[in-house]
Formats: structure tokens, C-alpha cells, sequence
């Protein structure tokens, strides 16, 4: 009985040849569009999770009240790293000091390129963990090392190798490259890191990071931290919570808070008002998801347009079915089915012209989205994508073709 619905669907679609193609193509328009979306809010949500111990990943932020209003952000300083060490070591698997993300002119031979990367010191590369692809895994234990990433050895070196040679860096420094790692891809906070440098060799290039040491004013710095299995972000917050008010009483002053903000927050939560998070580009997701799921619904309600714009036209076929016995719930079944075919073909065309469009909305948005092809789950979504499509379209329509009485259909009377 099913096959024999889908063989009349189809039947009826090869029947009215241009109103299926406007019903197809209006359709998968609309498809097209939350599909992209769909992928693209994809992307936002898994941002950072390409680090296998992302969860465990945190950087520390302080808040401190001037005026009455309350600052958060990630600006610390740098004696808080030897308090971390010597005071609350038993919270921290892994701490990372860092610089902020900084450009610099990189310079081999005749090639001089400007690029963006960080000092950090070794523990750096244990919590983020570089894919390395050539070279020493631990390239910043020399003082003048430099590890570089894949686009930026290609930039200076072509497809020569890299290792060994020196860079020029700020047409100052001789830097020795020990390593070669691959590129941080797009979804992450690390993207534009195309180097690294040690931390020491930061701290002797400028007089006043020394002095800073001591200084508990000093907010220039950031701090990395990967926290232990067994221990929670919450846990390692309430205590640390209060550990530079413990060292320092200008902090007092400040009503100053420690505490850690997680990978999974830094790119889709990191507002901060008056000490409390607020969100961030979570809300963008939240709008695009609303924004696609309207797309999809107008290309629905276009369709039940003109599903029941040729009511007439199957009003008399309605009434024939149910002179020979067919039932309402057997007349709903077939116009879903038929709903379900034309949704299945409207899918089939909105991955090409989603796969048309696909580098041009990458430009657009910054992204190297893919399609998900050997991902199951990619798979189990689109049917799923495709039957409420299929509902959502096809459920009007149904309901209101299948209701037709029998004398009125007969006598043309709609």
C-alpha cells in the first residue's frame, strides 16, 4: 500500500510538471537557506572543541569594582601566576602564562611577512597541544626558538624546509625555528596564533615585565590553565575565588574575584556587565537558528499555498477515491506521501545549491565550514530535517483535501 502511495505521488508530480517545479525549487530555496544556517550555528557551538581536553581548559579572569561598576576580563597579573604555583598548585594540572596576541614581522632572506602570534611559556604547549608537523614537540625550550605554523613556513620557505633556519623577527631578533605545527583551524580562539615564542625570551626582551613581578597593579598578562580530571571549573572557582585579596590588600580596595572562565565559553559567553555574564555570540546563534527556522517556514506556507490553490483541480479525484471506499485517513496518507516526495527531491537540489553557494558564504562569515558527508549523525539529522519539512508542508493540505464532502466534490461545488 505505501509503494503504491509513492507511485501515485509520483505519477501526479510528472502530471503537473511546472506547478512541481515551482513547488520543488520554492521549497528547497528555503531548505538551502536553514541548511546553511544549520551548519553554521554548528561551527559556533563546536568553536574550540577541536582540543581533545577542551572541558579541562580555562583562562583566568578577574573582576574589580571602581566607581561602583564592576570590570571583568582576562587582563591579570603577573605575580598571581607564582601565587597559582606555590599556593593552589593542587588545583592545577597545567599554567600557562602568555602574551596577548601580537603582530610581528617575521624576515628570511628577501621575504619579510607580518604575522600574528604569542609568547607562552612551555606548559602552553601541553595544554593546547600543537599538532606538529615537523620538528621538536617541546620547540620552546631555547631562549631564541621559534615554532611556526604550516601557512607561515610556506609563506617564508616555499616548500623548502624550515627547521634550522633563522628568522628575523621586528628585524631585531635572530630566532632559531625548531618546529613546524599545524595551522589552528577557524572555529577556535587560537586561529591567528602563527608563532610562538618562549616566555623568557619575552621577559628579558623589555625591562618592565621584569619589574612587573612584583607588581600586583600591573594587569598586562594572561593566564592559561588546564585543571585536573577529578576537578570541577566551579570547584577550582570557589578556591581561588578570593586569592588576591589573600596576597594582596589593594585587592581589598577592589573588591577583586579570581576566577576561571572555560574554553567553551571564551568565543560564545564572554560578555561581561557589571560582574555578571551576559552572553555573548550565543545570542547570534540563538537568532540565526530563529532566522532559519522562519526561512523554513515560509517555504512551507508556500507550499500549502499552492497545494490548495489546486484544490479544485483534486477535488474531483477526492471524490471518486472516496466513492470507492477510500477513508480520510487514507487520502491524508496519500497527499503526504506526496508532500514526502516532493520534500525528498527539494532536499536532493537544496545540498547543490547549498554546495554552489557554500564558499561564498564562507568568505561572507569567515568560516571553513564542510559538508559532514561520513558523519552519521549528518545523516540521521536530514531525514529527520526531511520528514518534518515533509509534515510541516504537507499537513495542511492534507487534512484540508481530504475533508472534501462527496456530493460537493462531484458537484464541483469547493
Amino acid at each position: 500500500m505505501l509503494l503504491n502511495y509513492f507511485k501515485i505521488a509520483w505519477r501526479n508530480l510528472l502530471n503537473n510538471k511546472v506547478y512541481s517545479l515551482i513547488n520543488i525549487f520554492g521549497l528547497a530555496l528555503g531548505m538551502a537557506v536553514t541548511i546553511m544556517i544549520c551548519l553554521w550555528i554548528q561551527d559556533e557551538i563546536n568553536f574550540n572543541r577541536s582540543f581533545q581536553n577542551h572541558d579541562q581548559i580555562a583562562q583566568v579572569f578577574q573582576s574589580q569594582t571602581l566607581n561602583g561598576e564592576v570590570g571583568t576580563g582576562p587582563a591579570i597579573p603577573r605575580p598571581l601566576e607564582f601565587l597559582f604555583r606555590e599556593s593552589y598548585n593542587s588545583n592545577f594540572d597545567k599554567l600557562a602564562m602568555s602574551s596577548w596576541t601580537n603582530s610581528k614581522y617575521l624576515k628570511y632572506g628577501e621575504t619579510n611577512i607580518s604575522k600574528t602570534g604569542n609568547y607562552i611559556q612551555e606548559e602552553g604547549l601541553e595544554i593546547f597541544e600543537p599538532k606538529i608537523l615537523k620538528g621538536d614537540k617541546n620547540g620552546l625550550d631555547e631562549i631564541n626558538s621559534i615554532m611556526i605554523s604550516e601557512s607561515t613556513a610556506k609563506a617564508l620557505f616555499g616548500n623548502n624546509d624550515p627547521l634550522g633556519k633563522i628568522l628575523k623577527v621586528n628585524s631585531v631578533d635572530d630566532m632559531l625555528i625548531t618546529a613546524v605545527y599545524e595551522d589552528f583551524p577557524l572555529n577556535t580562539s587560537l586561529y591567528d596564533v602563527h608563532f610562538l615564542m618562549p616566555w623568557e625570551h619575552y621577559i628579558n626582551s623589555q625591562e618592565w615585565i621584569k619589574y612587573a613581578r612584583d607588581q600586583w597593579g600591573n594587569n598586562s598578562f594572561q593566564l592559561f590553565v588546564k585543571i585536573p580530571e577529578d576537578l570541577s571549573m566551579e570547584t577550582v572557582t570557589a578556591n581561588i575565588l578570593d586569592s588576591k585579596k589573600k596576597a594582596n590588600e589593594e585587592a581589598i580596595n577592589f573588591d577583586t574575584k579570581i576566577f576561571l572562565l572555560p574554553m567553551a565559553d571564551w568565543h560564545l559567553r564572554s560578555n561581561f556587565e557589571n560582574g555578571v555574564q551576559t552572553g555573548g555570540r550565543i545570542e547570534n546563534v540563538w537568532l540565526f537558528g530563529i532566522i532559519g527556522a522562519f526561512v523554513l517556514f515560509l517555504a512551507c506556507i508556500n507550499f500549502m499555498n499552492l497545494s490548495t490553490a489546486r484544490s479544485e483541480k483534486r477535488a474531483l479525484e477526492v471524490g471518486i477515491r472516496k466513492a470507492i471506499g477510500s477513508s480520510k485517513a487514507q487520502l491524508i496518507k496519500q497527499f503526504l506521501s506526496e508532500s514526502l516526495v516532493v520534500t525528498m527531491i527539494s532536499f536532493i537540489v537544496s545540498l547543490g545549491l547549498a554546495l554552489l553557494f557554500l564558499s561564498t558564504f564562507n568568505e561572507l562569515a569567515s568560516k571553513e565550514i564542510t559538508f559532514p558527508w561520513s558523519s552519521p549523525e549528518f545523516w540521521i539529522y536530514s531525514l529527520v530535517f526531511i520528514i518534518i519539512t515533509a509534515l510541516l508542508a504537507g499537513g495542511y493540505p492534507a487534512l484540508y483535501l481530504s475533508s472534501f464532502r462527496l456530493g460537493k466534490s462531484f458537484k464541483g461545488n469547493i
